[in-house]
């Protein structure tokens, strides 16, 4: 078996910061790894690279996402991915 198939359940997107709505910005695009706990839900979340008033709000937004539980051998699973 390969790697785990991340499918995501529920994915809301980030609330746009207020701040950024007077900066000149080009789309946002922000990398993350987190990891999803045995129930499908993240456990951890890591912002690797995003402008500064998107960290928090992405993090946050990630924190809400639930994945489809994986299993190794009937026996729950937990997982990293990026994004």
């Amino acid at each position: 078996a390969g790697a785990p198939q991340v499918i995501p359940l529920h994915t809301p997107d980030p609330d746009y910061p207020p701040v950024a709505e007077t900066l000149p910005l080009a789309p946002v695009t922000c990398a993350v790894r987190f990891l999803v706990g045995e129930d499908g839900a993240p456990e951890s979340v890591e912002v690797r690279a995003c402008p500064e008033p998107f960290r928090g709000i992405t993090s946050e937004a990630l924190s809400m996402w639930r994945f489809e539980p994986q299993q190794f051998e009937g026996a729950p699973l937990r997982f990293s991915t990026d994004t």
